[in-house]
């Protein structure tokens, strides 16, 4: 029978207390355990080498007496062995070297992927008027707050849901901290219609047993560990179904490859692995890729996540391999700037469903649209079209600057531009640009920049907006910015007069093609000037 010290019984039950608790909080870290153990199997490697060597040292060197006779080295913490000092060195090594090489290989392997799965196609496919993206997030974020009306909730996240067939931005109801986040649960969601540039709101209550900004065992991020720990949860979104409101939860799962030259290592690859849906009473149920796209819960929405996408999209400059990008760079591509807080890819829908649409550009100072990248927002999908180099179209960033400099909007002070979503109209591309003011209190104009001839057409409203995205001309719209045409139809739709106020507010009146403008002083009766209303759409400044 074997006597265990009794010195040592509070040691091993300490020890065995420290593995429980370590074993019962392990959701708290279960992103750098994924990527520690799945997405870094390079680090693993070299680290497995590190540990061998270091074995082989510890047995060969007790057999000949090395070990207790090292050299030291004088450090800040005192003399430490160069044993250590040697193996310290290697361990940084394996990290630097497992990350980095593994990353290359990673970025290389994707674009062989996607390589291999993309379409060519000649053209893209019409922007949907009806589900027009028109209401930038940080709008409609302003918007849900302005008009949340519960103590003690915040809202969380902001995603895109379509509810009723319509796209909206959606936000969820959480507790807001401290103890909120450990008595309360989440309440519901806020849904803003982003097809509109007005102020609709449409908040759903609905209590959820496990969700989002709820402490420890009650938090969605908690309870997925628990169900399914060696995973990369994405972003969550609420969607609404059968009167209920579910969490849903893309993941992405990561696939090991050996690469033998010119560094033998293993790496990863990330690919879609599905999506988790959180029921109310807290149950989570697992879809594949393939039944998301067939479940109910998820109908019509853009489960494909969307750091998933862009890496796909911008892996394409290692399409000619690692060196190339380093140093030739042929053919090599890179992901256009956009301004303001969103990225890259933007969500458009189409007759087809939900998209993301990136845009590249030539690698260098190039800012030419090189290629426009769908992605099937549900399956992932990609499809590529590739634009002429004798096209040269504009890219996001400069279509931008062109939008700035048109008169109505050079005029205002503290706006921003923000999300240049690319539009499809008559087969032609526009960047549809959103001018924000800087308190996002509301949206001052929409802009649509032709990619090919730099025309500009800005309006005021999303019904505007969804009117000339569906093939309409836009009244008092057209500017001349490069000299052609002013506006869809040919020569400008009218003359617009501007009042500027001395609060920076201005009011925009349209002038018909038979009205005469007849500027007179407050209560006069004198004509003070006077043109013509069918005059093209350059700049003009009338004042009285």
């Amino acid at each position: 029978m074997v006597s265990v010290p009794r010195r040592a019984v509070p040691v091993v039950l300490l020890s065995l207390a420290a593995l429980a608790f370590v074993w019962f909080v392990r959701p708290w870290f279960q992103p750098l355990a994924y990527r520690l153990f799945v997405e870094s199997p390079g680090v693993l490697q070299w680290l497995g080498v590190v540990a061998l060597l270091l074995v082989a040292y510890a047995l060969y060197g007790t057999r000949n007496g090395w070990v207790g006779t090292d050299t030291h080295v004088q450090t800040d913490a005192g003399q430490v062995p160069v044993v250590v000092v040697a193996f310290g060195f290697l361990v940084v090594l394996a990290l630097v070297v497992g990350g980095g090489v593994g990353g290359l290989y990673e970025a290389e392997a994707t674009s062989e992927r996607v390589g291999a799965t993309v379409t060519d196609v000649e053209s893209l496919p019409e922007t949907n008027s009806e589900t027009a993206r028109v209401l930038p997030q940080t709008v409609a974020r302003q918007y849900a707050e302005n008009s949340l009306q519960y103590p003690r909730y915040r809202l969380a996240g902001g995603d895109i849901t379509v509810v009723d067939g319509t796209p909206h931005w959606s936000y969820a109801l959480a507790p807001d901290g401290g103890l909120n986040s450990v008595r309360l649960k989440q309440r519901g969601a806020a849904f803003v219609d982003m097809t509109t540039t007005g102020k609709s709101l449409d908040i759903r209550e609905g209590e959820f047993t496990v969700g989002q900004g709820m402490a420890v065992t009650d938090d969605y991020e908690w309870a997925l560990s628990k169900h399914a720990y060696w995973r990369d949860y994405r972003d969550p979104f609420v969607v609404p179904h059968d009167g209920d409101l579910y969490l849903a939860v893309p993941y992405v799962t990561h696939d090991w490859e050996f690469r033998a030259t010119p560094l033998p290592q293993m790496h990863s690859v990330p690919e879609f692995g599905g999506v988790s849906v959180i029921a109310p009473d807290g149950s989570i149920t697992d879809f594949s890729p393939e039944e998301a796209v067939e479940s109910e819960v998820l109908a019509g929405q853009n489960v494909y996540p969307y750091e998933l996408a862009r890496h796909e999209v911008a892996s394409r400059a290692y399409q000619n391999g690692i060196l190339n990008t380093w140093f030739a760079h042929e053919d090599q591509l890179e992901l256009a700037p956009v301004p303001g807080e969103n990225d890259q890819p933007f969500t458009v829908f189409t007759e087809d469903g939900p998209s993301y649409v990136l845009a590249a550009e030539p690698w260098g100072d190039a800012a030419g649209v090189y290629q426009l990248w769908t992605v099937d927002g549900r399956t992932g999908a990609p499809e590529r079209l590739t634009f002429p180099r004798t096209d040269a179209l504009l890219g996001p960033s400069r279509a931008t600057d062109v939008a700035m400099q048109q008169p109505e909007i050079s005029r205002l002070n503290d706006v921003s531009p923000a999300e240049p979503i690319p539009v499809v109209r008559d087969g032609r591309l526009y960047w549809q640009v959103h001018i924000v003011p800087n308190s996002s209190a509301g949206l001052s104009y929409i802009a649509f920049v032709d990619a090919s001839t730099q025309d500009t057409y800005t309006v005021r409203t999303g019904s505007a907006a969804k009117a000339f995205i569906g093939g309409e001309s836009v009244e008092g719209g057209g500017n001349e910015s490069t000299g052609g045409e002013s506006g869809p139809n040919g020569p400008g739709d009218g003359l617009v007069i501007v009042v500027e106020r001395q609060d920076g507010t201005t009011q925009r009146v349209t002038v018909g093609a038979n009205d005469t403008v007849v500027i007179r002083p407050r209560g006069g009766t004198g004509t003070e000037g006077n043109a013509s209303g069918n005059a093209t759409a350059t700049d003009r400044s009338l004042a009285g």
